[in-house]
């Protein structure tokens, strides 16, 4: 019986610190106009944008959106956008996880520039980036900058995949501790 418990408790403690290996190698991720994407294109509707992220996500699902400051999606309250402007347009932006459920495994982000207007001429283009390619595991922060250098600016950006909820680890992990726990009952019996 005592091989039986010292063989749990090292499958727990190995599991567990996988685990903490596996979000250890993760690390912020940092998105330009070099960072590779999936998709581009400009002058693009949203649903024909749509009809390129079908084949890759299915269902294509608007987790969390951010329009400059107006949140949505399933997700809005798992993160956060902050933009940096300059000249009155958010030309950079941060998206933070600030809790709850992730967006995992599968990530991806579309990164929007605005419409046209008389003072803003520019080519407007959006970009789709595969974030779990970039090593995203759904906590880290995304840093975007200089996507629009000649005078463009943020219309906004999504991101798109399956949901996961971090409790369920949390769930696994407590199960197996009230399991580890009735076993050293039993035993003591």
């Amino acid at each position: 019986m005592k091989k039986i418990k010292v063989l749990v408790v090292t499958f727990l403690m190995t599991f567990i610190m996988a685990g903490m290996v596996a979000s250890a190698n993760a690390g912020p991720v940092y998105i330009n106009l070099s960072t590779p994407t999936v998709a581009s294109g400009e002058e693009t509707s949203q649903a024909e944008i749509n009809t390129i992220i079908l084949p890759l996500i299915s269902p294509a699902v608007e987790l969390y959106k951010d329009e400059v400051g107006s949140e949505s999606g399933m997700l809005a309250g798992s993160y956060k956008t902050t933009y940096t402007f300059m000249m009155s347009e958010p030309e950079e932006a941060v998206i933070t996880y600030t809790g709850g459920t992730i967006v995992g495994p599968t990530a991806y982000l579309l990164t929007k520039d605005g419409l046209a207007n008389d003072t803003n001429p520019a080519t407007h283009a959006w970009y789709l980036y595969n974030l779990t390619a970039l090593g995203w595991t759904g906590v880290e922060d995304i840093t975007i900058t200089g996507l629009w250098p000649d005078q463009g600016a943020f219309s906004h950006v999504t991101l798109y995949g399956t949901p996961v909820p971090v409790p369920a680890a949390a769930w696994l992990l407590g199960s197996g501790m009230l399991g580890l726990l009735g076993i050293r009952r039993r035993m003591k019996k």
